[in-house]
């Protein structure tokens, strides 16, 4: 079947949970699935006459991802999950704006829970390109509380086949492949752009499918380890998730995997990546660690490296002596 010729951000899946041992190693475990959950959320809305089955094998997390155009600062504040509920849910190849309604909820940064409200409306459309066919549908649909999801549902098949399932099992999405699904919270209800500053583009929380970069940084007083895993792009910037940081500062190993507690802002094609990792309990009366400029490339110069309040603000920097960057 011949590729569709379109740009989404990868399909988010079961995001990372905490490593079981002590130590400070890089093998980024998946751990345990997110540990809240959508009570309350309200009940699919659909037509069971739709072709197109939509399959949700578990419930799925889904985790914003950042944005070029944010800092550190205000990625934090943008951060947000998303979990669709474990089901099956059908959508229409060819509709024009009608009532359907996904059983989703939304965790902003503050800790607020928003569940699905009234019903949304798709718009459902099909293609014929030689023997090929391509489905896709178009979702915005409300949150109790401001804000609405908006999501695009891709797939395809062959002339006089049935309509493909598109299942989301929590893998990373090929993006030159047929079947997928783009996801993203709009501040606004109605905005036209709510993968920036008007809301938040989800990813997977922990993609294995993704390569697994490794940077290794060495400073005065210790070593920072941060693991980033990195998908590929038909165009624009890849895809990834900051996924774990380990490391020891003045003899103190810690070891970081919550995803409200890493934070990662790339510039374009993550030429230049900028980190902060906030310690589940102080080091040195530091809340976390900043590293800034942070040019992957060899023989790059080497970024600086701050021990930092919670609100990022500077305490103390340290001199970076090295990086060694492993790229799997």
């Amino acid at each position: 079947m011949r590729r569709a010729w379109m740009v989404v951000v990868a399909l988010a899946g079961a995001c990372t949970g905490g490593d079981t041992d002590s130590d400070t190693d890089t093998d980024t475990d998946p751990g345990e699935p997110i540990a809240w959950a959508c009570d309350g959320s309200p009940t699919y809305v659909g037509d069971d006459g739709w072709p197109w089955v939509v399959e949700v094998e578990e419930t799925v997390t889904l985790c914003g991802s950042f944005f070029e155009g944010r800092t550190l600062e205000t990625e934090i504040a943008a951060k947000a999950q998303l979990q669709i509920a474990k089901g099956t849910y059908r959508l229409p190849a060819d509709a024009e704006d009608v009532e359907v309604r996904l059983p989703v909820c939304l965790k902003l940064a503050d800790g607020e829970t928003r569940l699905a409200s009234d019903p949304g409306r798709v718009t459902g459309r099909s293609a014929v390109y030689d023997d090929n066919v391509s489905v896709s549908a178009s979702l915005r649909q409300p949150f109790a509380g401001g804000g609405e999801l908006s999501a695009r549902f891709y797939t395809g098949h062959t002339v006089g086949e049935p309509v493909l399932n598109l299942v989301i099992d929590g893998n990373g999405t090929d993006p030159w492949g047929d079947s997928g699904v783009a996801m993203s919270w709009c501040k606004e209800a109605g905005s036209e752009w709510c993968n920036g500053i008007d809301g938040t583009t989800f990813e997977s929380c922990n993609p294995l499918s993704y390569q697994l970069q490794t940077h290794t940084l060495t400073f005065d007083g210790g070593e920072l380890v941060l693991d980033v895993r990195m998908g590929a792009s038909a165009a624009g910037t890849e895809p990834a998730a900051f996924v774990k940081a380990a490391g020891t500062i003045d003899g103190t190993a810690f070891v970081q995997q919550d995803y409200w507690k890493l934070i990662y802002r790339p510039a374009h094609h993550h030429f230049s990546r900028d980190f902060a990792v906030f310690f589940d309990a102080p080091i040195g009366g530091a809340c976390g660690v900043r590293v800034l400029a942070l040019d992957p490339w060899e023989g790059g110069q080497l970024p600086t490296l701050d021990l930092v309040e919670c609100d990022l603000t500077s305490i103390e920097a340290r001199t970076v002596t090295g990086h060694v960057w492993d790229r799997g």
